[in-house]
């Protein structure tokens, strides 16, 4: 009789462990969530940077006054965001019209280390019941290359006078520009 209870204890455990494993459980979220996806974000120092950002609703409920806002911590230093750092969307659905984007430019100086650096998106936004949700994000970006130095040269003969056959003397002047570090 005990062997059976045990048996009938087993294969019940076993058949509850197959549901489970086998079983995918569905989570809906009945409210906004928004998604952040990131292109472009490997920098050259010495240069403007663009970069990408997508911000997808996969929630269940529409997103509405949706303000954006890119930042540089404090702790970095030699990164800035020169144009499109905050972006506002009157709405973002959770069917059709469901992502937005976003096209920051940075400029990372030359003398920027290489390697690897945290950016900040912060989202605030409502549903349609006004409750306010702020999320915060960490954009990882590398400085993986540097713009190469260049140098314009200007050459300016003047006025000359040459004659075939006799020593002549010209005055030339020399103006260079650099464009990054010299070396």
């Amino acid at each position: 009789m005990s062997r059976k209870i045990g048996l009938l204890i087993l294969s019940i455990c076993l058949v509850m462990l197959f549901a489970m494993k086998y079983t995918q459980l569905a989570i809906t979220y009945n409210n906004p969530l928004l998604e952040v996806n990131v292109t472009g974000y490997n920098l050259t120092a010495g240069d403007e940077n663009g970069m990408s950002i997508s911000i997808e609703n996969v929630g269940g409920e529409n997103a509405y006054d949706v303000k954006a806002s890119l930042t540089v911590p404090s702790t970095v230093s030699g990164i800035s965001i020169v144009k499109g750092s905050f972006a506002v969307f009157e709405k973002i659905y959770t069917y059709g019209d469901t992502t937005k984007w976003m096209y920051p430019v940075l400029y990372v100086e030359r003398d920027c280390p290489l390697g690897a650096y945290s950016l900040t998106l912060d989202l605030e936004y409502t549903d349609s019941n006004d409750r306010m949700y702020i999320d915060s994000v960490q954009i990882g970006v590398v400085v993986d290359a540097i713009e190469p130095a260049t140098v314009d040269l200007d050459v300016d003969a003047g006025e000359y006078h040459v004659t075939a056959g006799t020593e002549n003397e010209i005055n030339i002047k020399c103006n260079q520009h650099w464009r990054g570090n010299s070396v």
